[in-house]
């Protein structure tokens, strides 16, 4: 086993650390856009000309294995 102690990360760190973050990626000259509410990309696919994905959900009714009896 290692010997050596985890550091647990504060809420105060990981928000310091992502606005670095963003901080040094606007700072690139990325850009950040805003998207409106209720829009997602499984609901905008047949919008960009792409066929809907199909359902693949495979419904299993009885157990596949009944384990040690």
């Amino acid at each position: 086993m290692s010997s050596k102690s985890k550091h647990v990360v504060s809420p105060e760190e990981r928000r310091a650390q992502l606005h670095a973050d963003i901080t040094s990626f606007l700072e690139q000259g990325g850009a950040i856009d805003e998207i409106p509410a209720g829009i997602s990309a499984e609901s905008n696919s047949s919008a960009s000309g792409q066929q809907p994905r199909p359902c693949t959900r495979v419904r299993i009714y009885a157990p596949v294995s009944m384990g040690i009896l």
